[in-house]
Formats: C-alpha cells, sequence, structure tokens
C-alpha cells in the first residue's frame, strides 16, 4: 500500500524499498490495472497520481457509500469480486468480522510507510481490533447540525439541547441513524448525552430520516427541513458551490464533533483480481 502522512517522501515515495518492492511493482504492472471504489471527488487526482507514480492504470469507481457497500457485499458472498481496494468509513468492519475481507498489514513494505515516525503518536491507525485489515489514512471533525439561516437564526440554536425545543419538532433531518454518516452522527450524539436524549432528539422531535445525501442537503437549502444532522462535507461544499449561500454548519460549544475517517478508510476484499496491484 503506498499510503504515507509524511510530505517527506512526497518527491520519492519509493527511497529506500528493496528488490521486494520492485518486484511487487513489477507484478503490479503486468497485471495492467486496479480498481478502485470511493467517493468521487477522490477519482481524478488519485487516477492521475497513481499512473504517473507507479505507470500502473487506475480505475475509479465513484458513488454513494451506500450503493458501493451493496455492491461489494453482492460480490464477496457469490465469490465474484470485481474491485481491488475500498475507500470507506467504518461500515466494512462487519465484512472482517465474517472472514470476507484480506489482512493488509503485511503488505505495507515502504520505509517511508513503516517507520513509525512518520505517523501521529508514532503510530498507524486502525478501525478493526486486531489492527489488520481496515486502515485510517486520516481524520476530519464530523458530526455538527446544518441550517439554513433563513429559517433558523443563530440565536436559537446555540446548544445540542436546543434541538428539543418545539419550534424544531418536524424541522429536522438525518441521515439514517443506523447507516454511514447518519451512524456516525448518532453515535456522537450519544455518547455526548446519552441514548435518552438520542430517542427525545429523533423520535420526540420526529426527525426525517433519508439515505440519500443529496437529498438531505436539498432539504435544507429549500427549507422544508431547515436543519439536518449526518450531512456530509462534500455536499455542504456542491451545494454552497451552487450558489445556496445560507447553509450554516453550526459550531456547537457543547460538543463541537468527533474525528471520524470516513472515505480514507482503506480496505481490501477477499478474493481481489488484481493482488499486486492491490498492494502497491
Amino acid at each position: 500500500m503506498v499510503v504515507c502522512a509524511s510530505s517527506a517522501f512526497a518527491g520519492d515515495w519509493q527511497a529506500g524499498a528493496g528488490a521486494d518492492w520492485q518486484k511487487l511493482l513489477a507484478a503490479a504492472r503486468s497485471e495492467g490495472k486496479v480498481v478502485v471504489a470511493g467517493r468521487g471527488p477522490m477519482g481524478k487526482p488519485m487516477t492521475e497520481a497513481f499512473k504517473r507514480d507507479t505507470g500502473i492504470n487506475l480505475e475509479f469507481l465513484g458513488g454513494e457509500g451506500r450503493a458501493q457497500v451493496a455492491r461489494i457485499e453482492r460480490e464477496m458472498r457469490s465469490g465474484q469480486v470485481t474491485i481491488d481496494i475500498l475507500f470507506g468509513g467504518q461500515t466494512y468492519v462487519n465484512y472482517v468480522n465474517e472472514g470476507l475481507m484480506k489482512p493488509i498489514k503485511q503488505q505495507f513494505v515502504l520505509p517511508g510507510v513503516t517507520d513509525p515516525k512518520n505517523w501521529v503518536d508514532g503510530k498507524m491507525r486502525w478501525v478493526d481490533k486486531g489492527q489488520q485489515y481496515m486502515f485510517i489514512g486520516g481524520d476530519y471533525v464530523f458530526g455538527w447540525p446544518v441550517y439554513n439561516s433563513a429559517f433558523v437564526k443563530p440565536a436559537s440554536l446555540q446548544t445540542w439541547k436546543d434541538l428539543l425545543k418545539p419550534e424544531f419538532k418536524g424541522k429536522i433531518a438525518s441521515y439514517d441513524p443506523t447507516n454511514g454518516p447518519g451512524q456516525a452522527q448518532s453515535g456522537f450524539i450519544i455518547d455526548l448525552y446519552g441514548l435518552d436524549f438520542f430517542k427525545q432528539l429523533y423520535i420526540d422531535q420526529g426527525v426525517k430520516i433519508t439515505r440519500d445525501s443529496r437529498q438531505l442537503m436539498e432539504w435544507a437549502a429549500r427549507g422544508v427541513y431547515p436543519v439536518v444532522l449526518g450531512s456530509l462535507p462534500v455536499e455542504i461544499k456542491r451545494f454552497r458551490s451552487a450558489g445556496i449561500d445560507g447553509l450554516v454548519v453550526a459550531d456547537m460549544p457543547d460538543g463541537h464533533g468527533a474525528l471520524l475517517g470516513g472515505s480514507s478508510v482503506v480496505a481490501e476484499p477477499k478474493g481481489a483480481p488484481h493482488p499486486s496491484a492491490a498492494a502497491v
């Protein structure tokens, strides 16, 4: 896996690599390509950089996380895997527990990757307890309400507990709290204020549920549900770029959000069609 946190290796990411690496790279080039699934915006820069640095074609499959999870699950269970590498979140940990994923830790061979000094706190981070299957490549702060300032005044939404106000009943939407970004959001809320608060918010306040990230932001933009939970940063940026200026990411002093590795977690399904290119 060519994943490194240190800019020191940006110029020569193969520095110090031995014969085993060269053998692996040659085998990968003979396979011709690697198939990677992840969030759409990752596609173009990743494809171009991988081809430039390795000479290997990268076929990128972009799309909604739920659709990709459904596809790879079908492929793994049928033994007809077409995807080599997955960039996602914690969802894939269930497949680790079922024995459907391939351990990747031993595939890290470049000195720039294996040297602890190149990583925050001197160690790589993993989703799975065994620290073998799901590597976290990066973190960002996630788990805050987004509201439409044309319908919600900042003074009325200063803390998480403000969401329980009668004025917000029937006015809040969320990504499905059992899946993807909605699961990360609900987990943060429960960790912050407990299960009773979660029930008061999601059930008593009549939170509308969706599994469509774009629909969630569209509801906020139109004021159908002026407060939304579990919204993805890429969707917020997409709508702002389209001229929707009233979308505000609320900074809640009683809970700023949690560190999340969503879309940066690297995993490999068993039976990947291009194993050497996947390792590179």
